[in-house]
């Protein structure tokens, strides 16, 4: 049994062939434009992607592809002039920080050695307080001190003792 195909047994086959033509121009139309967006578009963007990545490992992408598309291009030489400046500012600022880091542990190191001579300077002057207050208190005549004021600043227990006037009282007052 052969069949056959005429506008008697199918009316529609005028429209068969421009649809058929329709549907492998779609196609073809289709396959043009994902070949060029892949080539155009996606492929400058997967490479611009990659150097990101390599950045973000800390490594420096020398150069890329060149894009086809001029806007591409142009993305792709200010983000190469970019990254550039970025690791060659990056590498400055390391080397600031490393040599701040050695001058702040020499100023620590001279802090710490400040610290200690001051902390032995307190103690012989603490001790060298104590001594004098001890041999002014022994003392058997009455002895006092002044600021350059004129105002008691101390006296030893012989003074209270010779002249009646406690030293709470007589501090910071004059003479007259």
């Amino acid at each position: 049994l052969i069949y056959t195909l005429d506008a008697s047994t199918f009316p529609y086959l005028g429209l068969l062939i421009p649809a058929a033509f329709f549907l492998f121009a779609c196609v073809a139309l289709g396959f043009f434009l994902s070949h060029f967006i892949s080539r155009h578009v996606l492929h400058p963007l997967t490479t611009l992607q990659a150097v990101f990545e390599k950045m973000a490992q800390g490594r420096h992408a020398q150069l890329l592809e060149p894009a086809s598309s001029r806007e591409l291009a142009q993305i792709s030489e200010k983000f190469i002039t970019l990254s550039g400046s970025f690791f060659r500012r990056n590498k400055e600022i390391l080397q600031q920080i490393n040599l701040m880091k050695s001058s702040l542990a020499e100023r620590t190191t001279e802090l710490d050695t400040v610290r200690s001579i001051s902390r032995k300077t307190s103690d012989l002057l603490k001790h060298q307080q104590d001594l004098l207050d001890i041999l002014k208190e022994t003392i058997p005549s009455p002895l006092f001190h002044k600021d350059t004021f004129g105002r008691f600043t101390g006296c030893n227990k012989a003074f209270e003792a010779y002249f009646g006037i406690p030293r709470a009282t007589l501090l910071g007052k004059t003479a007259s």
